[in-house]
């Protein structure tokens, strides 16, 4: 299976299988098996360790809806076309919990024109695929982090998608 992998240099990183080359001009060019940034649109309390692991920066300002937890971050990725349309993407990631109350929650939109999007989809911890009730060839990624203590943070070491 082909991976996702965090890059500290740009950010996270896709590597694509399934897929032959994309012409649009609001996502790189892509290749069968060709590794391509995927760029974070929005950020807020996360950064990049020297590892390429997608971690929690120092901030300790929590948003009230998240409870009882010391550091909150979150991000999301800019839209990726893929040249075909799929309804199924398989899953692999690489996930670092500190602790058990600890959490990295994944979701995912997908779009058929890149302007309208579902709702974005919560990625099971455990899922290996996750099956589309309707054909998208666009997809994006939002993940937020949760730690329960100051001293360490959850990290998304590793993820990757295909098509099969």
């Amino acid at each position: 299976m082909k991976r996702l992998h965090v890059s500290a240099l740009v950010g996270l990183t896709l590597l694509l299988s399934g897929c032959g080359t994309t012409s649009t001009t609001s996502s790189p060019l892509v290749d069968t098996g060709t590794i391509y940034p995927l760029t974070l649109d929005r950020a807020v309390n996360v950064r990049f360790l020297s590892t390429g692991a997608l971690t929690l920066d120092d901030s300790t300002e929590v948003p009230p809806a998240f409870g009882d937890v010391q550091r909150f971050g979150m991000f999301e990725t800019i839209p990726q076309h893929v040249d075909h349309s799929f309804q199924t993407i398989r899953l692999l990631r690489m996930i670092y919990l500190p602790t058990p109350d600890d959490s990295l929650n994944l979701e995912c939109s997908t779009s058929v024109d890149g302007r309208t999007w579902t709702e974005y989809r919560q990625i099971q911890p455990d899922a290996l695929l996750l099956q589309l009730s309707t054909p998208a060839s666009w997809i994006r990624f939002r993940g937020t982090l949760l730690a329960t203590t100051t001293e360490k943070s959850p990290e998304l070491r590793m993820f990757g998608v295909s098509f099969p």
